[in-house]
């Protein structure tokens, strides 16, 4: 319990965009890690998506993401889905209407889709 707690800060949770009412583009949060480079991979998905910000920072860290960025854009408790919102107070379906249009945009190469499959049952 004590390394869980150790490692409470390695996330960045500045961009869950939880409950954020979303109504435009410029609403949505995104995190990055070597955003001034000209390529990127976008995360984008629920707090499962988040959970991969410590590894990647390391992974760019270490030069292993070559001459890539990363852009986060998690929304906790959603999936990535234009047509789903959770309950009332979530703003997911619009909060992926704009992360999809940011998604392909010229300077996202590659975009990593990760979500909580349980959410679906």
């Amino acid at each position: 319990m004590e390394s869980n707690l150790e490692r409470m800060d390695d996330g960045d949770g500045s961009c869950s965009n939880w409950k954020t009412e979303i109504r435009s583009g410029t609403d949505v949060e995104y995190c990055g890690v070597g955003v001034q480079l000209q390529h990127k991979i976008m995360f984008w998905g629920d707090s499962h998506a988040g959970q991969f910000y410590p590894a990647i920072k390391q992974l760019y860290s270490n030069g292993d993401l070559r001459d890539h960025g990363v852009l986060f854009s998690v929304g906790y408790g959603c999936l990535p889905d234009v047509n789903v919102n959770t309950a009332g107070g979530f703003y997911c379906d619009v909060l992926s209407k704009f992360v999809m249009q940011r998604a392909e945009e010229e300077d996202i190469d590659t975009v990593f889709i990760a979500f909580s499959t349980m959410s679906t049952i």
